[in-house]
């Protein structure tokens, strides 16, 4: 397991778990920045799994797909960005990370070479829970606005030939 951490703090708290768990000869941490440590790995791997900064998902997409086995798996963790990706979000301060993670969910489910499968869909530590003829979709948001409350509705209802309503648990 190889794994890229720029974190100074990360880094402490992973060289400590790591060695707790007695696996410091099979889990090797690479220190800095992944947009310049990727381009110089030259290894395949059954699994990569992207958790980094948003903006660079397509970079991350194209170094994975470089270095994974013919078989082998991506995962990539919160590409739907707090619900902007699937809403109209414009603002200034996340405008590149939203545009860029709709390049990468465009780049995946578009090729043909790509078999994508998107789970936890709105990133609101949501679930669907199928009762009878029945579909309740409960979200756990501060809140929700109109517009991702129907995306999520016309999403799930798309799958399910079944009455829907959305509950909205409050997170603190």
């Amino acid at each position: 397991i190889d794994t890229i951490e720029r974190d100074e703090e990360r880094i402490k708290e992973a060289k400590e778990n790591i060695k707790i768990i007695d696996k410091d000869k099979t889990i090797k941490i690479l220190e800095g920045d992944a947009v310049e440590i990727l381009p110089t790995i030259d290894k395949k791997y059954d699994m990569v799994f992207i958790d980094a900064a948003k903006g660079k998902y397509p970079f991350f997409l194209e170094q994975a797909l470089r270095l994974l086995k013919d078989d082998g798996i991506i995962f990539a963790d919160n590409i739907l960005y707090k619900g902007y990706v699937m809403s109209d979000y414009n603002k200034h301060k996340q405008r590149t990370a939203v545009r860029n993670l709709r390049e990468y969910i465009h780049e995946v489910t578009e090729s043909e070479e790509l078999e994508t499968k998107i789970k936890d869909e709105f990133k609101y530590n949501s679930f669907v829970k199928i009762d009878g003829d029945q579909v309740q979709v409960v979200v756990n948001a501060e809140k929700l606005d109109a517009a991702t409350a129907n995306k999520i509705m016309r999403t799930v209802q798309s799958k399910y030939d079944k009455k829907m309503y959305i509950t909205v648990k409050h997170q603190k």
